[in-house]
């Protein structure tokens, strides 16, 4: 499970508990984002969730804040929550959690990148060639790279990836550059 989803569900059993035990309105609850916050010392992910919740309520989204972070379950992942103005959760991840993060990807190894986000899905990733009439520079390899590298990320990412490298050796460009080396060739 990615830590995201791990907070997101960390949150809604803290907003369902607080419910039932009268601390929160019986209110529907609104999808649970949870997302880097703009400022790194706001933590590593927060969440908005007592400021949507604030109306619908009819409270203080700072005192939404506090219920749900003295509702949240424990989690040997985040090291400590704090509620900020005007109604922020967020959340600090612990260091040695992330350091065994580390020993996971490393123990995995190239597997560990594989995901099943695609679910199978159908892409394609086109990408062409160098000008064959124009000079050859570094961004004409950069392109064949790039739309390689995508497609396996792509591909480790869980989708059924069709990859295409266009040959760029049709059209009037081309043909206008073959009759002018024939021209040359029979200047010889």
């Amino acid at each position: 499970m990615m830590i995201k989803d791990e907070i997101a569900g960390m949150i809604e059993a803290a907003a369902k508990s607080a419910q039932e035990a009268g601390e929160l309105p019986a209110v529907a609850l609104p999808e649970i984002v949870v997302e880097h916050p703009q400022r790194a010392e706001h933590g590593d992910y927060a969440t908005s969730l007592p400021l949507r919740l604030a109306r619908p309520a009819r409270a203080n989204p700072l005192d939404l804040g506090r219920i749900l972070m003295d509702r949240l379950p424990a989690s040997e992942a985040v090291e400590r929550v704090e509620v900020a103005p005007p109604g922020f959760v967020n959340f600090h991840l612990s260091q040695s959690w992330l350091a065994k993060q580390v020993e996971v990807i490393l123990d995995a190894g190239p597997e560990f990148a594989h995901v099943p986000l695609g679910g199978g899905k159908r892409v394609q990733v086109e990408f062409v060639s160098a000008n064959p009439t124009g000079p050859l520079h570094a961004g004409n390899g950069r392109w064949a790279a790039l739309g390689s590298t995508l497609a396996r990320v792509l591909q480790a990412a869980g989708y059924h990836v069709e990859t295409e490298y266009y040959f760029n050796d049709a059209g009037t460009q081309v043909d206008v550059f073959g009759r002018t080396i024939y021209a040359r060739y029979q200047e010889l």
